[in-house]
């Protein structure tokens, strides 16, 4: 089992390889499940959409981000399925499933059709069970569901920012949470929070960010 040094060493690694790359990285802290600890998620750049504040070098002072996934049919489930309505579930076992291209429930790369194991070439030991003799070889996918989280912040009645969240789940499915109750606030400015993305980004005067790779590609 992966230590939590590790697991850190291995976020501090791709924070630091997204922001050479692209010019931008990004991660927000979040609770676990269990809402007894916080869990880093560090966030795919070609993924996340942010509307950067023109006042502050911060990205969790942005107005507005979004973030989105490609999570199979039981990754929705399993994350958000105590927030779903019967129709949402309903709509969402009829429109999205894992496909099968045989009635084989073995799990294998690769065989040849007489049963024979490849086991030359590239493909060696990549076999798991052979399989039955009369068998070709057995594949399965899963489709990919586009799921969007939402935040952003806005001043209430009283003047008090606060921060809201929503998910969209494909095209038709939402997830209203409205005001989200776990944000941070300083003592010095109570009034104010940020976002739960944070990162940092290079830019240049015209705000477009600053990739070290892309400039240094010509060398």
């Amino acid at each position: 089992m992966q230590s939590r040094e590790a697991d850190i060493i291995t976020k501090h690694k791709m924070l630091l390889l997204d922001l050479l790359i692209t010019g931008w990285t990004f991660y927000r802290a979040k609770q676990t499940p269990s809402g007894q600890n916080v869990c880093i998620e560090v966030l795919n750049p070609l993924n996340t959409f942010i509307d950067p504040n023109p006042e502050s070098p911060y990205v969790k002072d942005s107005h507005r981000a979004v973030i989105r996934k490609w999570l199979t049919r039981q990754q929705v489930l399993n994350q958000y399925g105590e927030q779903l309505s019967k129709e949402d579930i309903a709509t969402l076992r009829e429109a999205w499933r894992d496909t099968f291209d045989n009635d084989s429930y073995y799990v294998r790369s690769f065989a040849y059709c007489d049963g024979r194991p490849a086991t030359d070439g590239i493909r060696a030991g990549r076999e798991i069970i052979p399989g039955y003799p009369t068998d070709t070889y057995h594949s399965h996918h899963f489709e990919l569901i586009p799921v969007y989280e939402v935040e952003w912040v806005e001043a209430d009645k009283n003047f008090v920012m606060q921060r809201y969240k929503t998910v969209r789940i494909g095209e038709n499915i939402y997830i209203i949470i409205g005001k989200d109750d776990t944000v941070v606030r300083t003592h010095d400015n109570p009034t104010h929070c940020t976002l739960s993305i944070n990162g940092i980004y290079f830019t240049n005067r015209g705000t477009e960010p600053y990739s070290l790779v892309l400039a240094c590609a010509s060398l």
